[in-house]
Order: structure tokens, then C-alpha cells, then sequence
């Protein structure tokens, strides 16, 4: 009897952290806004969401959210989001298909929010800079580098989307 009423508390304490885990997961996916979204981070050109197809919203220099467009807030050399500035601090950042935090792009190497990063480790498999792991790989589906990827990680501006 004992035996069940310790398996039945175990059960139940496996199911709510659960639940509240995937109701973490969705509001973190109900405060990013649409508006804010960037594209994905990949190189398939065939990708309507990839920065990397040239008539895409995401990658046309013509947009002004985007990070191809050198008059915009993320590509301008001035601007304190520019990816591409090394003193940037507030740069946008790399979430997986399911909203799971995994970097901010960055040529910064003293941000803290970049070298604290369990996942800017080149060793580790959710890294973007693993070329063994799932988000670098050439081959797999949530790659970065792979040319016919469906589900890259997305792109969201700093803010509090953490």
C-alpha cells in the first residue's frame, strides 16, 4: 500500500512539472510577437522565412527588419543590434523550433550573455557552432547550414523572450 501511494505521488509531481513546463513553453512562444520575428537562420534558398533567400521579407535589403538591410537597426553599423558590430550588446537571438532559447548571433566576444551560453560551446550538441550537432550539422533538418532545411532556428529580436 505504501509502495502505491508513493508511486501515485511521484506520478502526479511527473505530471505537473510537465504541465508546467509546456505552460512556460507556450507563454514564452505567446510573447514573442509576430512582428518581431526575423526569419529563420539558414541557408535554404527555397525557405520563404530564410534570410538567406533573396525574396524573402527576412532577407530583402529593402526591409526594414531584417539583417541584410544596412539602413535598418540590424544591420547598421552604428546601431547598438547590429549582429555584425563587435561592441553590440543587444543583438537578436536563436530560438529552436519549439522556443527553446539557444544563442544570440553575435561577433561579440565579451558579451556575457554569449560566453555564459551553455550552447555558444562549440562541443555542445545544441550548439549553432557544433558542426557534429543538430543545429549546424550540413545535414540535418534544424540546421543552419543545411541547404534544404525546414525548420532552422528562428530569429527574435533582444529583449526579454528568454
Amino acid at each position: 500500500m505504501i509502495k502505491l501511494t508513493i508511486f501515485i505521488a511521484i506520478t502526479s509531481l511527473l505530471i505537473f512539472i510537465t504541465a508546467n513546463s509546456i505552460h512556460a513553453q507556450y507563454d514564452a512562444y505567446d510573447n514573442m510577437n509576430s512582428q518581431d520575428y526575423l526569419g529563420q537562420y539558414n541557408s535554404n534558398y527555397f525557405n520563404t522565412d530564410s534570410i538567406s533567400n533573396p525574396s524573402s521579407p527576412y532577407s530583402s535589403e529593402l526591409s526594414p527588419n531584417n539583417l541584410n538591410n544596412l539602413m535598418a537597426q540590424y544591420d547598421s553599423p552604428t546601431s547598438p543590434n547590429n549582429v555584425t558590430n563587435p561592441l553590440s550588446l543587444d543583438t537578436s537571438k536563436l530560438y529552436s523550433q519549439d522556443i527553446r532559447y539557444l544563442e544570440k548571433i553575435t561577433n561579440n566576444l565579451l558579451d556575457s550573455g554569449l560566453a555564459n551560453n551553455l550552447y555558444s560551446n562549440t562541443y555542445s550538441p545544441e550548439s549553432v557552432n557544433n558542426p557534429n550537432g543538430q543545429y549546424a550539422s550540413p545535414y540535418g533538418p534544424n540546421s543552419a547550414n543545411n541547404p534544404y532545411a525546414t525548420s532552422a532556428p528562428l530569429i527574435y529580436p533582444a529583449g526579454d523572450n528568454e
